[in-house]
């Protein structure tokens, strides 16, 4: 038989999961925008409809979760969380989070860390998340603060962190020396 249900579903996820892949392929701005001698880092238009894609997909996985057999549902309870945390960081990323720097600060916004400014004396750490293809900064003040590949300006800042590295590392003192 015929099942309308089924065909809509599988329509449905072929086309979420083509914008899906269209918004992984679409490479970020090696540079960041400039207003005033500031670099903001922020993500085109692709990336947010990937985020926003992501917000329905999870919606479509809650409801498969409600609807899967009791055989299932450990699994689906599984798949579920670990897909809707991803997009909740995606999305909170994406659209509540701000961030900015100069030659000798870092401005960021998001709704637990309200409108700071820091001097990159407060740097504390730089690391890499290679699976996420992000990078973060640790930093005395506001905590760690994400820059994923798909930011615009992601490139940029690199460069600029690898410049300032000799102005921000102190030498280690030597016993004898």
């Amino acid at each position: 038989m015929f099942d309308p249900g089924g065909w809509v579903t599988m329509f449905a996820g072929g086309i979420a999961s083509g914008v899906v892949f269209w918004g992984i392929a679409q490479p970020a701005e090696p540079t960041a925008t400039r207003k005033d001698g500031i670099c903001y880092l922020t993500y085109g238009r692709p990336v947010k409809i990937l985020a926003l894609a992501m917000i329905l997909l999870s919606i479509l996985a809650i409801h498969t979760l409600l609807v899967a057999d009791l055989s299932h549902q450990l699994l689906a309870v599984f798949a579920t969380s670990v897909f809707s945390a991803g997009t909740l960081f995606i999305a909170y990323q994406v659209f509540l989070v701000r961030f900015a720097y100069d030659r000798t600060s870092l401005y960021f916004d998001s709704p637990f860390c309200k409108d700071q400014t820091v001097p990159w004396e407060n740097l504390e750490y730089a690391g890499s998340v290679p699976f996420l293809r992000a990078n973060y900064l640790v930093v005395t003040g506001i905590g760690r603060i994400w820059s994923l590949g798909f930011l615009n300006g992601h490139d940029e800042l690199g460069s600029f962190l690898q410049g300032k590295a000799a102005t921000l590392l102190r030498p280690t003192e030597v016993a004898g020396t």
